[in-house]
């Protein structure tokens, strides 16, 4: 793969434009167009450094497609405030639900900034306990769009305050806003079209939470 591949990769995955990440980076429009399109094979060093930064990846790995070393000071894996977030290639249904696949493999990993979620108001005790998966369908639009890429915190392993969460019911996935109610539990989609569904009696036995969602990887906070 190509560096410029490897920056499409990215921009696609926090969902951003060329223009956006000429605006993070501060890298011009047609530069980052001839770096992604491959019409330059060999970008400035100091290009891809922004473009990096505002990616929040690893220089190295964007530039040779390998993880810098984790020795040594100088090291961009070595700073504690950085950490890294698995993407699997795992579709959630905000619809009628999707069969979990067999195999969970990470497709990519995203490296960012501890500060980044301070930032967001987010606070996170275990940076391993977070992963990014992709959200699939309308139910959830005004919250999420259909192919959103989600970071969920897998701290949330119970059902403990009202929120939206990655969960299976049955044997199906699905990424839903969950009520917590006297006799039940309400699953909630934000997109008024779809009325709320009752998790009760035997049901809720087969209920397993997974992860609650924290915010849309473009920095979309929930």
């Amino acid at each position: 793969m190509t560096i410029g591949k490897r920056i499409f990769e990215a921009m696609k995955t926090r969902g951003y434009s060329e223009g956006e990440l000429a605006r993070r980076s501060g890298v011009p429009q047609p530069t980052i167009h001839r770096i992604v399109s491959g019409d330059v094979k060999s970008p400035r060093n100091d290009s891809i450094e922004s473009i990096a930064k505002a990616l929040s990846l690893d220089f190295t790995w964007l530039v040779t497609g390998k993880e810098a070393k984790k020795q040594g000071s100088n090291s961009v894996l070595s700073n504690k405030n950085i950490i890294e977030i698995p993407q699997f290639d795992i579709e959630a249904s905000m619809g009628a639900g999707k069969f979990p696949p067999d195999y969970q493999q990470p497709v990519i990993t995203i490296t960012v900034d501890k500060d980044f979620f301070i930032r967001q108001g987010i606070n996170i005790t275990q940076s391993s306990k977070l992963s990014i998966i992709t959200g699939i369908g309308d139910s959830m639009e005004g919250t999420f769009n259909d192919g959103d890429p989600i970071v969920i915190n897998h701290e949330a392993r119970s059902l403990i305050a009202d929120g939206i969460y990655v969960f299976t019911l049955g044997e199906k996935l699905y990424l839903k806003r969950l009520q917590i109610l006297p006799n039940c539990i309400r699953m909630i989609s934000d997109n008024a079209k779809y009325p709320p569904y009752d998790i009760k009696d035997e049901e809720l036995q087969q209920l397993v939470i997974h992860g609650k969602a924290l915010f849309v990887w473009n920095g979309k906070r929930i």
